[in-house]
C-alpha cells in the first residue's frame, strides 16, 4: 500500500476537500449495499473489455480503474475484466448520476482511509493529514449554515473510528519523538502527584484518600497514540477487525465497523490483539479521563509535536497540566460523591 495508491489517495484527497455531508455519505453506502445484495449469490459474472463497460459522462471505469490499480496492473480500454451482467452495471450507473462521482470516490476513498490508514507512509500524504485534522482555519466556515450541525466524512469518521486519526497526525512530521514522550510522561506523572499530595491535606477521610489513591495510581497514561499503534503486527490486527465480516457480507457497512469497535471494547483482546481499544475524541486539544478503561489519555491533538524541554513546558505547565490537574480532581470529586451516598 506504501506505493501503490499514491493518484487514488491524493484525488481522494481533493473529494474529500469538498462539501459532502454525512447523510449523503450514508445515503450511498445503503445504495451500493441494496445492489450488492441484490446480485450476491447470481452467478452471472462476464468478461468484458474495460471499454465496452457502461460509462458515463459523471463515471469513466478506465480511469477509475487505472487510478485504482497504479503499481499493480497496467489498465486500457482493451484490458479484461470480470464483472457482474449487464443489470448491475445499470443499476451501479443509476447510483452514480444520482450521486456524482465525486461523492461516490469520496464514500470508497472514507472506506478505504479506515482501512489502510495505519500502513501508510504519511510523509507522502501530508494533505489528507491536513484535512483529517479538522482544525485549519475556517474548516468550519465553509459548511452551509443549514448544514452546519453535520459532519464532512473524515470529521464523521473520526467520531466514529479515532484510532486511524490518532495514528495519522502523530505519524506526520515527527520531531524529538522520544523527548516528547518523555516530557508529558513526566508532566502527567506530577500533576497526578501534586493532587495525590493535596489530597492527603484535605479535611477527608482516610478512606476516601486511600482509595483514590489506590485507583488513581492504577490508570494507564495512554499518551498521544495507544501502545498497540506502534506495532506493525497490531495495527493489521486493527484492520483485519474491523472489516472482519468482509467475506460473510456484500460490503463491510458502517454497522460492521462500530460493530467490530463494540465486540473488541468487550474482548479488550487480551488474547491475540489490543490490551484495550481507544474510546475517546483523537484531535480535541485537551486530556480526558475513561473510568470504565482505566486511563488517563493525553491525545495528539493537544500538543506541538516541535516543542521540548524548556519550551515544552513554557508553553503547557499551565495549559496542559492545569487541564490533568483538572481532569484528576473532578475524578476525586466523583469518587467522594459515591462514597458519601454509600
Amino acid at each position: 500500500m506504501r506505493n501503490v495508491q499514491d493518484e487514488w489517495f491524493m484525488a481522494a484527497v481533493q473529494s474529500i476537500s469538498g462539501r459532502r455531508d454525512m447523510p449523503e455519505l450514508l445515503e450511498i453506502e445503503q445504495a451500493l449495499v441494496d445492489l450488492a445484495g441484490q446480485h450476491a449469490g447470481v452467478d452471472d459474472y462476464v468478461q468484458i473489455p474495460v471499454a465496452r463497460l457502461q460509462h458515463s459522462s459523471l463515471w469513466n471505469w478506465t480511469r477509475f480503474l487505472r487510478t485504482a490499480l497504479h503499481g499493480v496492473t497496467t489498465v486500457g480500454s482493451r484490458t479484461t475484466v470480470l464483472i457482474k451482467g449487464g443489470s448491475f452495471q445499470r443499476r451501479f450507473k443509476q447510483i452514480v448520476d444520482k450521486y456524482g462521482s465525486a461523492s461516490l470516490h469520496n464514500y470508497l476513498a472514507l472506506r478505504m482511509y479506515v482501512r489502510y490508514s495505519p500502513f501508510l507512509d504519511w510523509k507522502k500524504y501530508r494533505a489528507l493529514v491536513d484535512v483529517a485534522t479538522a482544525r485549519l482555519p475556517g474548516w468550519e466556515d465553509i459548511d452551509p449554515p443549514e448544514r452546519g450541525a453535520e459532519l464532512r466524512c473524515l470529521r464523521f469518521l473520526y467520531r466514529l473510528v479515532a484510532e486511524p486519526f490518532a495514528y495519522v497526525i502523530w505519524n506526520v512530521n515527527i520531531r524529538s519523538l522520544h523527548h516528547l514522550e518523555s516530557e508529558i510522561g513526566a508532566l502527567t506523572n506530577r500533576v497526578v502527584n501534586e493532587v495525590l499530595t493535596l489530597v492527603t491535606t484535605l479535611n477527608v477521610t482516610q478512606q476516601l484518600t486511600d482509595h483514590f489513591r489506590h485507583v488513581v495510581t492504577g490508570f494507564k497514561h495512554q499518551l498521544l497514540v495507544p501502545a498497540w499503534m506502534r506495532k506493525p503486527s497490531l495495527r493489521m490486527k486493527f484492520s483485519e477487525l474491523v472489516f472482519s465480516d468482509a467475506e460473510t457480507s456484500p460490503i463491510v457497512s458502517w454497522n460492521g465497523v462500530l460493530g467490530a469497535t463494540w465486540r473488541n471494547a468487550q474482548r479488550r483482546l487480551v488474547d491475540r490483539g489490543f490490551e484495550t481499544f481507544w474510546h475517546g475524541p483523537a484531535l480535541i486539544d485537551e486530556p480526558w479521563l475513561d473510568e470504565d478503561e482505566g486511563y488517563l489519555a493525553v491525545p495528539p491533538g493537544s500538543v506541538d509535536k516541535d516543542l521540548s524541554g524548556d519550551a515544552f513546558y513554557a508553553h503547557y505547565l499551565a495549559r496542559l497540566g492545569l487541564d490533568l490537574a483538572r481532569v484528576v480532581v473532578g475524578y476525586f470529586f466523583r469518587v467522594a460523591s459515591r462514597l458519601k451516598r454509600r
